[in-house]
């Protein structure tokens, strides 16, 4: 029964977020720079590798080609640093503060 579990969770995981609007299919982090007017707003699911800087101590994901978007809230990504994530949340971006992802859902990579 628990193995029938994560790939029912899964799968209904899947359909929420193409239900709830979200780009479930993923949002390159080059497309999201390209557009960020676009996706200002939008609910995305992308991935990429968490970096950090400690002045100020802020944290982001990046692709090769060195597009980067900052997430927050930043309390669960110490550990994290180096390691390629998927990050469902609300994209943002300003010219003050730049592209953010405010998280609602995160995994690891394998």
């Amino acid at each position: 029964m628990k193995t029938l579990m994560k790939p029912l969770l899964a799968a209904l995981c899947a359909v929420l977020l193409t239900a709830c609007g979200t780009h479930s299919g993923g949002v390159t982090l080059e497309t999201l720079v390209e557009m960020q007017n676009e996706y200002n707003g939008e609910r995305v699911a992308t991935r990429g590798v968490l970096r950090t800087y400690d002045h100020p101590r802020h944290y982001w994901i990046e692709d090769d080609k060195l597009n980067r978007v900052a997430l927050q809230p930043e309390d669960q990504l110490p550990p994290l640093v180096g390691r390629t994530l998927r990050v469902v949340g609300k994209f943002s971006y300003s010219p003050s503060t730049g592209r953010i992802i405010t998280i609602e859902h995160m995994e690891l990579e394998p």
